[in-house]
């Protein structure tokens, strides 16, 4: 697997992945099972998804019936190997969103505090 710094990269030009979000996910993908890894690899090379089927899912399943960008897609075939039972749950019932927040300017006020006066 390249260095976090080269996955980042990746992400951010490749991805069209925020860069807070691509530093996420390259740390996701660097304590990713050496399959995924290897899937992950295989893909950023040739731009094709391997065959590889976690509990009944492949790569190109998830895109197809969750809409998964490839890279989240093998995340969760990740999470299917790590913790099957969690995931296959989270597949059949859905997903919590996760936001990341903006950073603000330093000294900036806060949106709920600027709301107050």
């Amino acid at each position: 697997m390249k260095k976090r710094s080269e996955l980042v990269h990746f992400l951010i030009t490749q991805a069209n992945y925020e860069p807070k979000v691509a530093e996420l996910t390259a740390d996701d993908l660097l304590a990713a099972q050496p399959p995924i890894q290897r899937a992950f690899e295989a893909w950023q090379s040739t731009g094709a998804l391997p065959e590889l089927e976690i509990e009944g899912y492949t790569a190109q399943r998830l895109i197809e019936e969750y809409h998964f960008h490839a890279v989240a897609a093998l995340l969760t075939l990740d999470w299917l190997i790590t913790d099957p039972q969690e995931a296959l749950t989270a597949l059949k019932y859905g997903f919590d969103s996760v936001q990341i927040p903006e950073a603000k300017p330093q000294g900036a006020p806060d949106a709920d505090c600027a709301k107050a006066h």
